[in-house]
């Protein structure tokens, strides 16, 4: 028998890092901003929430950037 399970999804536009508060990194800045996004679904309880595909990047970032974020990053975000 199988049992109905609510799903959460979302989309955005990734976030612009030039916007983050100062003395905060982009890793602690993509936890908050993935944190505001994730508890906008919070309220109907789903059984599974489903982000993009590399919803943790932010825009405008060189490929040296990207690289330097994924290794600061790390499993932070996963986490």
């Amino acid at each position: 028998m199988s049992k109905n399970i609510k799903v959460a999804t979302f989309s955005f536009t990734p976030i612009s890092i030039k916007y983050k508060p100062e003395n905060q990194t982009v890793t602690e800045f993509m936890i908050w901003w993935l944190d505001k996004n994730i508890n906008q679904v919070l309220p109907d309880k789903p059984d599974l929430i489903v982000l993009p595909e590399c919803c943790d990047r932010p825009i405008d970032m060189s490929a040296e950037e990207v690289r330097a974020y994924y290794l600061e990053r790390d499993n932070q975000i996963i986490d």
